[in-house]
C-alpha cells in the first residue's frame, strides 16, 4: 500500500526516528492548536493553550493521574495524525536511528480510535485494548479501518460521511494501495454509491468492494506509468488510449496470442467506464465542491466525448476478442467436463 495525498497523489513520506542517546530530548510533537512542533508536549499545552476546552479538561484533572495522562495523549495523537498528509510519518512508537530495519510509511496506519499510528502488525493488539475504543464487537478489521481514516480527510469528510459505503463496504476491503485507491477518489466512490443504492440484495456489499477494487487496480498503471493520478483525469478523450492499455494491463492481455487472462474483466469494462463516467458527471453537473474544477462546461465535454469513444471503440479495442477468448474457454472447459 502506498500513500495519497489530498489531490490523491502518490506521496512517500519519511518516517520520523529518534536519534537521541542518553537523555537528549529530539521528539517533537505536533500541537494542533497552533500548529506547531513542541518538544515539551503536556508543558506547552498548559503554557500556551489553558482557555481551550480540551486543555481546561486536562487541568481539572489530578496531576500524574490516569484520565490526565490519557487527555494529553489524546491530544498529541491528533495533532502527529494531522500531519500525516503533509508528507510526514510520526508513529507513536518512532523507530531509533540505530535500529536494524528501515521502516517505510507503508508499514503504519491509525488506530481508527485515538488516530495514533502504529506499525500493521501491532495494529490490532493496540486497537483491542485502545481506551478510545468503546465498541463490543466481535470481528474487526482494524487495519482496513485505519485505511479509510486515511481516505477520509477533512476535504472529503462531508462528502464520504454521506455514504453508505462508508458503513456498509470501506471495513470489508483489504488494506492495500489498491483499496486505499478506491476509497480516496471521489468519483469511485460515486460510482460504488450509485451500484449499492440500485440494489437490494444482502450481499451486495462484496461485490461493489469487487467493483472499487477493479477502479482501483486500473488506477495502478494509470498513475505508474501515465502519471495520470485521478479517474476524473482519465476520462478526458486524449488519455482514451492510456485506458484502453491499462485495462489490457490488469486483465492479462497477450500481444502474441491476443487473448485474455481475465476475459471477461475486458469484457464488461465498458459497462463500468460508463457507469463511471455517468457518475463523473452527476457531481459536476452538481457543482459539488469534493470535484476540484473551475471550468465545469469543458469538463463535461470531455467526458461526453470519452463516453462516445469507450461506447463506439471498446467492441475494436478489446470487446469482440475477449468475447472470443472467453468463449473458446468455455468451450474448452465444458468439452473437458464432459470427456471426465
Amino acid at each position: 500500500m502506498l500513500i495519497l495525498n489530498q489531490d490523491n497523489v502518490l506521496i512517500n513520506p519519511p518516517v520520523e526516528v529518534s536519534r537521541r542517546k542518553g537523555r537528549v530530548w529530539d521528539k517533537k510533537d505536533r500541537c494542533s492548536f497552533c500548529n506547531k512542533d513542541v518538544t515539551n508536549f503536556s508543558r506547552h499545552l498548559i503554557r500556551n493553550h489553558q482557555v481551550e476546552e480540551s486543555v481546561i479538561k486536562i487541568l481539572k484533572c489530578e496531576k500524574g493521574s490516569r484520565e490526565r495522562k490519557q487527555l494529553i495523549d489524546i491530544l498529541r495523537k491528533e495533532g502527529n495524525f494531522s500531519i500525516f498528509f503533509e508528507n510526514k510519518t510520526r508513529p507513536v512508537q518512532r523507530p531509533t536511528s540505530n535500529s536494524n530495519k528501515d521502516y517505510l510509511p507503508t508499514d503504519y496506519l491509525p488506530c481508527k480510535y485515538c488516530k495514533g499510528l502504529y506499525l500493521r502488525t501491532s495494529l490490532r493488539r493496540h486497537a483491542k485494548k485502545c481506551y478510545l475504543n468503546n465498541e463490543k464487537l466481535g470481528t474487526v478489521r482494524y487495519a482496513s479501518e485505519g485505511q479509510t481514516l486515511l481516505a477520509f480527510t477533512e476535504s472529503r469528510k462531508k462528502f464520504l460521511n454521506r455514504l453508505r459505503l462508508k458503513t456498509e463496504v470501506f471495513h470489508t476491503m483489504h488494506a492495500d494501495r489498491i483499496s486505499l485507491i478506491g476509497k480516496s477518489d471521489p468519483i469511485i466512490c460515486q460510482y460504488a454509491e450509485d451500484y449499492i443504492r440500485k440494489h437490494k440484495r444482502p450481499h451486495i456489499k462484496n461485490l461493489v468492494a469487487n467493483k472499487i477494487r477493479e477502479l482501483g487496480r486500473l488506477m495502478i498503471p494509470l498513475q505508474d506509468i501515465y502519471q495520470i493520478n485521478t479517474i476524473l483525469e482519465a476520462l478526458k478523450p486524449e488519455n482514451y488510449d492510456k485506458v484502453v492499455s491499462a485495462v489490457r494491463m490488469i486483465s492479462g492481455y497477450n500481444e502474441t496470442d491476443k487473448t485474455f487472462r481475465a476475459p471477461s474483466l475486458a469484457l464488461h469494462f465498458k459497462t463500468i467506464l460508463l457507469a463511471v463516467c455517468s457518475a463523473a458527471k452527476t457531481l459536476i453537473m452538481k457543482k459539488d465542491p469534493i470535484i476540484p474544477v473551475t471550468n465545469y462546461e469543458q469538463v463535461l465535454k470531455d467526458i461526453k466525448k470519452f463516453c462516445e469513444l469507450v461506447d463506439y471503440n471498446w467492441k475494436f479495442e478489446m470487446g469482440s476478442l475477449a468475447l472470443k477468448d472467453l468463449t473458446e474457454k468455455c468451450t474448452t472447459k465444458s468439452k473437458k467436463n464432459s470427456s471426465n
